[in-house]
């Protein structure tokens, strides 16, 4: 059986995350935002473990209780020539964590660049787009065009890669500090003559 991941996506209407969406699902470009968002699956193969990503975008509103705690590994969208689409990160960001610890998952945070052009030139750089990274915890940032394909693939097999070594890393730790008690106990024991 394939291990199952969630991938929530969030972000304005013009921040680019449905075409994002699109690409990883089809290899294809479109230009479309949808206002509605939508719930998708797609199986991928990493480090030779076959996962099943269960992907949804939250259509163009501020995330609510429920998509909140439906997550494994949230990936904020901003397009990189829309200052109005990074600054809705970090007020997406702050809402959902009124609703969850948002550094008990992956944070990946994602600049589009599928716009730019001379005339519509880029407004955020990516020493900005990396300040905010730094600033949420667990976080990795990105840079992709969803019109080429770069680091679509990538981004999303990342989101789920890092949640289930996240995954290990806390299972690991769980079973460290229960063997850490056993012994504790078991000294006590040893110690009390029992």
């Amino acid at each position: 059986m394939n291990a199952t991941d969630s991938i929530g996506v969030v972000g304005s209407l013009r921040s680019g995350k449905t075409s994002l969406v699109h690409r990883f699902l089809t290899g294809a470009y479109t230009n479309e935002e949808s206002p509605e968002g939508g719930r998708f699956k797609k199986e991928v193969v990493v480090d030779g473990q076959s996962y099943l990503l269960l992907i949804r975008d939250e259509g163009g509103g501020a995330p609510e209780y429920q998509f909140s705690q439906w997550f494994d590994a949230v990936v904020f969208v901003f397009s990189l020539d829309s200052q109005e689409s990074f600054e809705t990160v970090l007020r997406y960001y702050n809402q959902m964590a009124k609703f969850r610890n948002l550094s008990d998952v992956p944070v990946l945070l994602v600049g589009t660049q599928d716009n730019l052009s001379d005339t519509n030139p880029r407004v955020i750089d990516e020493q900005e787009g990396r300040q905010m990274a730094k600033n949420i915890p667990r976080c990795t940032y990105y840079e992709t065009c969803s019109t080429y394909g770069l680091n679509v693939e990538r981004l999303f097999k990342d989101g789920s890669l890092f949640h289930f070594r996240f995954l290990n890393l806390t299972v690991r730790s769980i079973y460290d500090s229960v063997i850490e008690m056993l012994n504790g106990f078991a000294y006590i024991q040893q110690y009390n003559g029992k």
